[in-house]
């Protein structure tokens, strides 16, 4: 098995659960992540990286640090979500974690 073949494969098969959260709102996601399906958290993270990204950088912080920041919001959004009630979106939620804890 070629490198570029197993980079094409992991970019597919990451690009097809991309397209799976795309069609289930994410408090249907949210709740399969709470009953076990932790992989689906690594789509969560994928799906509101920009999100994350773009407010570490409104508050000046450099490319690299924005990227710490959300990897530290990812971890305590992680940690927390048996909290999550779903009275906000996952978006701002993980928005107010970052926001409140780190900036």
């Amino acid at each position: 098995m070629t490198i570029a073949y197993v980079i094409t494969y992991k970019t597919v098969v990451e690009q097809s659960l991309l397209d799976h959260i795309e069609i289930e709102n994410d408090d249907t996601v949210i709740e399969k992540i709470q009953n076990g399906n932790l992989a689906l958290f690594e789509v969560m993270i994928r799906k509101y990286n920009p999100v994350l990204y773009k407010i570490a950088r409104s508050y000046g912080f450099s490319h690299q640090d924005s990227e710490d920041l959300m990897q530290d919001t990812h971890v305590a959004a992680y940690t927390k979500l048996s909290k999550f009630e779903h009275r906000a979106s996952f978006k701002t939620w993980a928005s107010r974690i970052m926001i409140n804890k780190y900036l």
